[in-house]
């Protein structure tokens, strides 16, 4: 009997495919990493809800107060802002 899609891996809604549409996606989520990585959002993948980080690590920009190369430190604390 069809039902609406989740990530599961399965066909719930009998249409052929499995978890279209990112079921469940969407979410805000922790990525566990520091910085400006650490903020993601979540995606159905291989049937699992996965947090994907939203901004990937860059150089440093100093006098932003951001940890833009996310290895935990802020512009002054970080010796590759010159």
């Amino acid at each position: 009997m069809p039902s609406p899609e989740v990530c599961d891996g399965l066909d719930n809604d009998c249409d052929g495919s499995v978890d279209e549409g990112d079921p469940e996606g969407s979410g805000p989520c922790d990525t566990g990493l520091q910085g400006v990585c650490a903020e993601g959002t979540l995606h159905c993948q291989g049937g699992s809800l996965v947090c994907v980080q939203d901004v990937m690590p860059s150089a440093e920009i100093c006098g932003d107060a951001l940890d833009n190369d996310c290895d935990g430190l802020t512009d002054w604390d970080d010796p590759d802002c010159q």
